[in-house]
């Protein structure tokens, strides 16, 4: 009974932004979120964001994960009035067998709204957004169930990889043992750097970065990686040794399993960005 009160600020905003794109159209909200190049920091950012979100990250898993970066960066700059034309399978197609709820759907522009406000989105722009990607719902939900209210429990108290470390602490105890790991390792010793003045520096900056790639807070950017990167000649065997290594570190901390394998399927949207220099 009380839903329409509590919700009538977010119903006005919607409808004030709907009737603003259908009459004034939306070539003007690609440009106000930076144009393709804005796009492209607000996808990084949403799946940042929707990987540590326990209500959805289960529909963005696997070895397909960095595949659906580019469709959706394309849906989305379509759909938000860029000059781009989205030439990926049909939604309904593609959501055929996920059988989202509503409040899995309502998750997803929750991680939206959040990434468009990280890069700089205003409130009027992130309605916009909001109510063109209404449109979609139904396509998205061509096979909805029904809310499981105990799952979503479930899910939502699952702890993430930062507090399973250990909190901040874990993190540093890992980051010592791994930094140690590398140095007298011969597959990747060379990347690593042993003058006793630049190693805390470089050990903080690994903080900061394993802090927020494992869930926690942190002030790192990940816009930093490649270009912080780029000049080592990092290969795809060198960044799997990485791996190996942080593996090793993480299981002698005695990090199960499972979680393990979760932190080195985390990483994996990094590679691209560790690698380019060799890339290139």
């Amino acid at each position: 009974k009380v839903r329409a009160d509590v919700t009538a600020g977010c119903t006005v905003r919607l409808e004030v932004a709907r009737k603003k794109s259908e009459s004034a159209g939306t070539d003007g909200l690609f440009g106000a979120l930076g144009g393709a190049q804005g796009i492209s920091a607000f996808i990084l950012k949403h799946f940042e964001n929707i990987q540590t979100d326990p209500r959805i990250k289960h529909f963005f898993t696997g070895a397909k994960l960095e595949g659906m970066k580019q469709p959706v960066e394309d849906f989305m700059a379509a759909l938000f009035g860029g000059p781009v034309q989205y030439t990926g399978r049909p939604l309904a197609r593609i959501h055929t067998t996920m059988a989202m709820t509503d409040y899995e759907f309502d998750s997803f522009l929750d991680s939206v709204k959040m990434a468009l406000r990280a890069v700089g989105g205003d409130s009027q722009t992130v309605d916009e957004c909001v109510v063109l990607l209404e449109t979609v719902r139904q396509e998205v939900l061509i096979n909805r169930k029904r809310h499981d209210v105990r799952r979503t429990m479930e899910a939502a108290s699952v702890k993430t990889i930062f507090e399973r470390v250990g909190g901040e602490s874990g993190v540093s105890t890992f980051v010592e043992a791994m930094y140690t790991k590398a140095t007298q390792d011969v597959r990747v010793q060379s990347f690593f750097e042993k003058n006793k003045a630049k190693v805390s520096s470089i050990k903080k900056k690994l903080l900061h970065f394993f802090s927020l790639a494992f869930g926690g807070q942190s002030s790192y950017d990940f816009d930093d990686v490649r270009a912080m990167h780029y000049g080592y000649n990092i290969s795809d065997y060198h960044f799997d040794s990485i791996l190996d290594i942080i593996g090793s570190a993480l299981d002698e901390q005695g990090v199960k399993k499972k979680d393990i394998a979760e932190i080195l399927i985390s990483l994996q949207p990094i590679r691209a960005d560790v690698t380019t220099g060799f890339t290139v």
